[in-house]
Parts: structure tokens; sequence; C-alpha cells
């Protein structure tokens, strides 16, 4: 069971409008974090394929992935969300970036059956840390996966300074996760029956993991984000002028988990 349940992220997504597209050629904090990834997903991710692979992302209200994978790897994509509300979000958001895609208004725990099994890889950004049970959520979503396939994983890094900084700024907020950091995501995984491949820490400092909640609906509540904003761009412009700055447990402000399906499918999916 979602720890925060589906009113509060079409509460949530509601607040939200939709983020910019994926931009690669850039400067600045927002270009560097998606570089960061991008480098990520060139060492371990297969290349285009015909016909297409297939990706799923679950959770994917406003995902700004859908449309990058299309345009940068050419597969073929899909969403799955259980609001409402955010499977519109992103069915706009893939429009506006011309891309062709299915959007399922679908509990991932209660998959239409064709779903099963009927992708190369599925990605989830913040999704597994709002249940109790990681390693059986993992391998839900693995089901979606063919043999061999590819599940990633992305989840906030709480169990460093950012995580202490949400306790901070909104305590009830957090509670909301399950704080993972790099070896309990990656034995997680492992738990649910899957290869790890890569497990690591991404993107010093990225204050925009840190949420007020709905602790503030007025100015402070924008000036904080602002604050945020500029907080993760002196940080990542130390990062890159002294290299020397650890990415780790303390300072990562993401965890990244890529992982492989048995060849063979002994996970019951």
């Amino acid at each position: 069971m979602d720890m925060a349940g589906e009113q509060f992220w079409t509460e949530f997504w509601r607040q939200k409008s939709l983020p910019p597209s994926i931009r690669l050629n850039g400067f600045g904090p927002r270009a560097w974090f998606y570089q960061d990834f991008h480098r990520l997903w060139r060492k371990h991710l297969p290349p285009p394929g015909n016909p297409p692979l297939r990706l799923l992302e679950l959770g994917c209200a406003q995902s700004r992935w859908l449309p990058y994978f299309a345009r940068e790897w050419g597969y073929q994509v899909a969403g799955l969300d259980y609001s409402e509300l955010g499977c519109a979000q992103s069915r706009a958001l893939l429009a506006r970036e011309g891309v062709a895609a299915e959007v399922f208004h679908m509990d991932m725990f209660q998959p239409a059956p064709p779903l099963l099994q009927a992708f190369d890889l599925v990605l989830s950004n913040g999704v597994v840390e709002h249940f109790a049970d990681t390693a059986a959520t993992l391998a839900r979503m693995a089901a979606f996966l063919k043999p061999g396939g590819l599940l990633l994983t992305i989840v906030p890094n709480f169990t460093g300074w950012l995580g202490r900084l949400q306790a901070l700024v909104n305590q009830e907020f957090l509670k909301i996760h399950v704080p993972l950091a790099r070896r309990s995501l990656a034995q997680a995984h492992r738990d649910a029956g899957l290869a790890v491949r890569a497990c690591d820490y991404l993107a010093f400092l990225h204050f925009s993991v840190v949420n007020p909640g709905d602790r503030w609906r007025d100015w402070r509540r924008t000036w904080f984000y602002k604050g945020m904003k500029l907080a993760t761009g002196v940080a990542g412009t130390l990062k890159r002028l002294w290299p020397f700055f650890p990415l780790d447990r303390r300072t990562a402000g993401f965890v990244v988990c890529i992982a492989v399906k048995p060849p063979r499918d002994t996970m019951g999916g």
C-alpha cells in the first residue's frame, strides 16, 4: 500500500504546471542533472532496436522521461499511473513534445494481463520509497518486464544531509518515504529476484528532493523553491569547479539502481 495514497498524489500534481522538457545541451543545474543521468544510462542501457524496444514508466505523472527516452533512445514508450489527473497531465506533456505513447490509468498492483512481461525496460522515478515492503514492490514492477529486461529505479536520497533538511522543513512529508541508501536499495532488488547491474549515488546536493509538503500555500512556498533552486545551482557549480567533493550517501540527491530480470522468468510474473 502506498503510504501517501492516490488522493495525496492527485492534489500534489494539481498544484504543479507541466515541467519543461529534458534538454541535454545546456548549462546550469537542470542541464547538469540530466547530463549526469544520460551518462549513466549510456553505460548500461541497450541501444535502439528494430523493432523498437519498449519502455514502461510506472508512476508516470508529468513524466519528462517518456519524451526523453522516445527522442534520445528511439524506444517505444508507455506510462502507467493510478492518478487520473496524473495520467491526463502525462498525456498533455507527451502531446506537447509530439511523442505518441499509451498512458494507462491503472494500479500497478492490479495490472491488465497484456501488460505483464511485455516490456524491455521498466522505469520508476520516486515510487518504490513510498511502499513499506521495497522488495515486494520491486518484484511487482519486474512483472511487467520480459525475461532479461531491465528495471530502472530512481529514489530520492533521504539517508544523508538532504534527509535531515527535509525533516526540518516538513517531518510529515518525510514520513511517507522509506529512506533508502545505495546498499539497501541494491539489496531490495536482489531480494526481489533481480541481478543488480549498477547502483549509484547521483546529483550532488540536489535540493529539489526537499519538499515543504502542505506547510505553506503562499509566497513563502514560492521563495522556498527559488531558494532550493539557487542552492542546487551553487552546489553544482562547486562540484564542477572542485570535483574532489565526495558524491556519497551524505551528499547525493538521488540513488539509481539498474537491475536485470532473470532470463527465465522465475518470479511468477
